[in-house]
């Protein structure tokens, strides 16, 4: 059901940004996943096609991107990708870290196209 809501949400910002531009559909709707996220990539697909029935979204390509999460180091400010939810900074060994702010899944960019009339 998670993977539902998600999709409901995607289809409704990208059908928003379809009518803003009238006389277009949706040909494309590129998403950002976290890649420690617990959602699954086929349930999203799944779940988009279901939720996009009958709106300017239906046939559009949901792209997919997997995005590493970065972290910084608290005591000494190294940028590193963690490995495997293991937190411990490379450079001095501590485990004073901030996780960057990226989200489960953000909407990053919506096709469309000018409709043929």
């Amino acid at each position: 059901m998670h993977g539902m809501a998600i999709a409901e949400r995607l289809v409704k910002d990208a059908s928003a940004r379809a009518r803003e531009m009238a006389g277009s559909t949706v040909k494309a709707v590129q998403v950002k996943v976290a890649a420690w996220s617990h959602l699954h990539r086929g349930e999203l697909q799944t779940a988009f096609e279901r939720a996009s029935r009958g709106t300017p979204v239906e046939n559009a390509e949901l792209r997919i991107v997997v995005v590493e999460p970065i972290a910084k180091c608290r005591d000494c400010g190294a940028d590193y990708a963690p490995d495997s939810h293991a937190l411990r900074c490379p450079s001095c060994g501590s485990v004073r870290v901030i996780m960057d702010e990226s989200s489960e899944i953000e909407l990053e960019a919506v096709e469309l196209t000018q409709d043929r009339s």
